[in-house]
């Protein structure tokens, strides 16, 4: 199997966790990770060879020349490394690759996710937390449902066939985006992407209420049945579970994962700053008070 994460410097650590995270569940296959980036130290570079060598398996570091994403938009956290999956068709010699952004626990094996077959398709994902919201479509006149890319199991011999990268990059360089490399992959690939169920990228706003929730009836069902037991887990929201303020409801399952070995245990952090956190609280006791005196 192989897999694919795109990470820098500063994303190094997690990117690690998700790969123990991979590698702990699928320790029967052979897997092959590609770690995509502009550039590591020596000793993050360390860390890659020591899970490798503890795992028997191959993790290859990739080092992508920067010039290539010249004059592409970068948006407020989404910096140029989004990008890099578009180069994996140049990179990775194989027809088939699972792509995972940093931010993930994978949960069990991917076996069989892996041996999907998306022949006709260029790429398999699961829809967006957000992707009955009419805007998701809107602003494209998407006429077809609106994906995550956080996964993506993807046909590289289709990408290939059809100059999917270059088509990608046009795209970026012409549109405004939002969510620059999900916009251009949902629009570029418009039809040609598999549906998959939300066990396989469950995304933090799906734990919400079901009066809060951003998706249709239909699919309750299905996420109550994954909700706590979900194949990949994608901590979607801006704090994340290596912040001590992440509100996601399983922080402990990335806790887990970055414990299993000292190299890559994470020293937690705030991910807001002191004045954000104390205007929250107030905001969280002033909301209190006025239910209470109501």
């Amino acid at each position: 199997m192989n897999f694919a994460l795109c990470t820098d410097e500063n994303y190094a650590k997690y990117c690690a966790v998700c790969i123990v995270s991979i590698l702990e569940n699928n320790r029967d296959d052979v897997c092959n990770i590609f770690v995509l980036t502009d550039r590591l130290s020596f000793e993050i570079k360390k860390m890659f060879s020591e899970l490798s060598l503890f795992y028997k398996q191959k993790i290859n570091i990739v080092e992508i020349d920067l010039a290539v994403f010249s004059n592409l938009p970068v948006c407020g956290r989404y910096k140029l490394s989004v990008y890099y999956r578009f180069l994996l068709p140049n990179i990775i010699n194989d027809d088939k690759v699972l792509y995972l952004d940093c931010d993930i626990i994978v949960r069990k094996s991917l076996k069989e996710l892996w041996y999907l077959n998306i022949t006709d398709y260029a790429c398999a994902a699961v829809p967006d937390q957000r992707a009955d919201l009419p805007q998701m479509v809107n602003r494209f006149r998407l006429t077809s449902v609106y994906v995550n890319s956080g996964v993506l199991l993807i046909n590289l011999a289709y990408w290939r066939k059809h100059n999917v990268t270059e088509k990608l990059f046009k795209f970026v360089k012409e549109h405004k985006v939002v969510w620059p490399d999900q916009d251009a992959i949902n629009v570029v690939l418009e039809k040609k992407i598999y549906l998959l169920p939300f066990r396989y990228n469950f995304q933090y706003h799906l734990y919400a209420n079901r009066d809060c929730i951003e998706v249709h009836f239909s699919k309750w069902d299905e996420i109550d049945n994954y909700k706590d037991n979900p194949i990949i887990c994608h901590y979607t929201h801006h704090h994340k579970p290596w912040h001590l303020d992440c509100p996601h409801l399983h922080v402990e399952w990335f806790d887990y994962y970055s414990s299993i070995h000292n190299c890559t245990k994470v020293r937690k952090t705030y991910g807001d700053g002191f004045v954000v956190r104390c205007i929250d609280f107030w905001v969280k006791i002033l909301n209190w008070l006025s239910k209470f005196f109501r």
